[in-house]
């Protein structure tokens, strides 16, 4: 998949893990597939990928006494709050630099091996390809929309929606008027039998 190192059905294989909990905390999908393509570029198998990003959004959700002080310090209740006000890659750069990069000190905020995989695998160095990734998804995002509206305009794609239209049409009234032309059809019968 364009921007990382996965297959489609690899990802969507692992999309389960990850999209729910993302969704529960308010990180967007186009942050969930920057973070993927960053980890999985660095060649960060995607089930290793999918698990540990679940892991950073789960570590926000109950964390740790080390993760609670410093997400009070930088003036946050709650990691979900945080998540939600400056998005993921905001919320684990400021996390980071809170502790001056220090793996270990991550390690006691995240509390997991996967979460700190997936941590510093988007900050530190890695941070701008992180951000670059959002980039490139927001912008081929525009690019697909702007596409699908053009495509939607053409004269083809209009008469195209019209025949769909009808065929729609078509099912309902056929599903609807059914029983009555089946009932029709057998007293026409039986009375073509007479």
């Amino acid at each position: 998949v364009k921007g990382g190192i996965t297959t489609f059905p690899q990802l969507t294989a692992v999309m389960g893990n990850v999209i729910p909990i993302a969704s529960n905390v308010g990180v967007g999908f186009t942050e969930v597939m920057a973070a993927m393509a960053t980890m999985t570029e660095q060649l960060i198998p995607t089930s290793v990928a999918s698990t540990s990003l679940r892991q950073v959004m789960a570590s926000m959700l109950k964390p740790t006494a080390d993760m609670q002080v410093i997400i009070e310090k930088l003036g946050y209740e709650t990691g979900e709050t945080m998540l939600q006000e400056l998005g993921l890659k905001e919320t684990i750069d400021k996390l980071s630099g809170a502790v001056g990069g220090s793996k270990d000190k991550l390690a006691s905020m995240f509390g997991s091996v996967e979460a700190l995989g997936a941590v510093v695998a988007l900050t530190g160095e890695n941070s701008e390809t992180f951000a670059g990734k959002i980039d490139l998804i927001t912008a081929s995002s525009g690019a697909a929309e702007t596409a699908f509206n053009t495509q939607s305009n053409t004269h083809q794609s209009k008469m195209q929606l019209m025949t769909n239209s009808m065929e729609n049409l078509k099912m309902i009234l056929g599903g609807a008027l059914a029983p009555a032309l089946q009932e029709i059809a057998a007293i026409l019968s039986e009375n073509s039998a007479e």
